[in-house]
Formats: C-alpha cells, sequence, structure tokens
C-alpha cells in the first residue's frame, strides 16, 4: 500500500480472492494489532509520514469504524505486509479490493494498493519495488483519474483508459478483476466503469491464445514414413 495523503480504511474483504473456490486469500480490516503484521518502510526516509489507528471523522457505525490514517501533507506513505504464502491463481480470477477515504482536500497525490514480487524487501518498500500490480486513485489537478498498472517480463504497462476517481470526502471502494482469459473489470463502489482486454488496453503484445500443455507435436518419423510410401504409390 502506498500513498501521498488522506485517510485510509483498507478493506480487503476480496482481496486476492479465488473466485471459482470463493477463497479469501487475504484480508484486513485495521482493527485493534493491525501494526504488529504490517511493516514501515524506511525508504525515503526524510520524506516518510506515519500512519495512527483512528476511525475518522466521519463514520456509520462506531464497532467497525477501523482505519489507519495517513498524518502530514506533502508526505510518502509506505506500509506493507506479505501474504501467509505467494498466490497462484492459475486458472482462476484474481480480485482486489479496498476502501479509500480522503478527509481533506487534495492537490496533488494518491492512494494505491500495490501487489509485488514475493521476495520485496519490507524495509526497502517504495517507489522503486517492482510492482505487479498498482490499482488506486490518483487526484492531481483536474485530471482525477483510476490508475491501473500491470506488470509483464519485468515492465510496467499503464491502463489506456482514465475513468474518473471521485474528488470527494467520501468513503470509496475500489475493485479491479482479473481473469484468466486475459479480459478485465474495474468497479467503483461495487459499480463496473470499465472492461476490455489486457491485449487491446494495454500497449503490451499478448497472445490471443495460450498454447496447451497437453498437446503434442506429431511423430516426426511416422509422418516422414506415411510422405515417403505416398510417393511410392505414386510411381507406380
Amino acid at each position: 500500500m502506498q500513498t501521498r495523503v488522506g485517510l485510509f480504511s483498507l478493506l480487503l474483504v476480496s482481496s486476492m480472492m479465488i473466485l471459482a473456490a470463493g477463497k479469501v486469500l487475504f484480508r484486513e480490516e485495521f482493527g485493534p494489532g493491525w501494526e504488529t503484521h504490517w511493516t514501515k518502510s524506511s525508504w525515503n526516509a526524510e520524506q516518510q509520514g506515519a500512519f495512527v489507528s483512528t476511525k475518522g471523522k466521519w463514520y456509520g457505525d462506531e464497532d467497525m469504524a477501523f482505519a489507519i490514517q495517513a498524518t502530514g501533507d506533502s508526505k510518502f506513505f509506505e506500509l506493507s505486509t506479505k501474504f501467509p504464502e505467494p498466490i497462484n491463481t492459475g486458472k482462476n480470477p484474481l480480485v482486489l479490493q479496498y476502501s479509500v477515504k480522503f478527509e481533506q482536500v487534495i492537490d496533488c497525490g494518491g492512494g494505491y494498493i500495490k501487489a509485488v514480487v514475493p521476495d520485496f524487501d519490507p524495509a526497502t518498500f517504495g517507489g522503486k519495488t517492482p510492482v505487479l500490480i498498482m490499482f488506486g486513485p490518483d487526484i492531481c489537478g483536474s485530471e482525477n483519474r483510476i490508475h491501473l498498472l500491470l506488470d509483464k517480463n519485468g515492465t510496467g504497462y499503464l491502463w489506456k483508459k482514465k475513468p474518473a476517481a471521485p474528488n470527494d470526502k467520501l468513503t470509496h471502494i475500489y475493485t479491479v478483476a482479473l481473469y484468466p482469459n486475459q479480459s478485465y473489470a474495474v468497479y467503483l463502489d461495487a459499480i463496473m466503469q470499465e472492461n476490455g482486454t489486457l491485449s487491446e488496453d494495454w500497449d503490451m503484445s499478448i497472445p490471443k491464445t495460450i498454447p496447451d500443455p497437453n498437446d503434442k507435436k506429431p511423430d516426426v518419423l511416422i509422418l516422414l514414413y506415411f510422405l515417403v510410401e505416398l510417393g511410392r504409390k505414386n510411381v507406380h
């Protein structure tokens, strides 16, 4: 997770969920004791701000209003945690979802959730950490958009589409679903904003078909044998 400003109520209800099995692989509600399993980064240490536990200025249910807040302006805020085990999606969809609320006017900043390589260093997690997925709102001047960056072979590719990110002081839920057939969908407050395919909406070459691991080439010797036999019959 990385941001510059704002109040974070990071709710990973279906984050990293294998939808076919209905399995939640990671969930965080930032209740009491949250800091025991999250690591604050020392990357760009002089510009690092602090997170505090808070319910925020406005909330509905006091018993469920858990959140952490980034304190201070014009700072960087990085927290990271590792999943219990590396995630292998295989043939199942991958869904990341979280909620965020900015309780102050944003000049230029954002709040992103990132999925990174399994062997990253939590102590130095930051702008130079290789990113597999980066997702969330970016608020800067008149251009407020939802970012979705995807990695392919060590290179990050930015989403061509630019759906608007709300610039207000309300809580919003951001969701991205990535499917095995190379399609995707992005939701804001459970309403679809965009969908499509990776090959069309990112400038990266992705094959439209995936090789079948069970497919086998014909035996070359047998093929040549039949060709020779066919040639002989034609001669006679």
